[in-house]
């Protein structure tokens, strides 16, 4: 896809709208814009995300069968030239919330 504007997806995967790691991700949004991006911001925890099922009809359809917010923040991913993924770490690993859309890239990836 060829765009003029430089488009970024910045996603927060905590619980915390205002804690350490959206401060950190603020810091980076606020880098992009002056860098001239446009950036758009995500909280997953304000998404109804549902879980892969592994029904696999993405593949054929590019269209996921269940109706969440992954609709919304797939054409965000494939427009976007970075995604920046803020995610704060709870022994060794990130929320659920966090894994849930990594976990889920097959869904989104499929969307175009």
């Amino acid at each position: 896809m060829t765009t003029n504007k430089k488009l970024v997806l910045a996603i927060l995967g905590s619980p915390h709208r205002n804690g350490k790691t959206a401060s950190m991700m603020d810091i980076a949004i606020r880098r992009a814009e002056e860098k001239g991006y446009m950036v758009t911001k995500i909280n997953l925890y304000e998404k109804n995300i549902s879980f892969c099922i592994g029904c696999r009809n993405c593949i054929d359809t590019k269209v996921c069968t269940q109706k969440d917010d992954i609709q919304e923040i797939a054409p965000l991913i494939h427009k976007s030239q970075l995604v920046i993924l803020a995610a704060p770490v709870y022994w060794a690993n990130v929320p659920a919330w966090g894994k849930l859309h990594k976990e889920d890239a097959p869904k989104s990836y499929f969307y175009i």
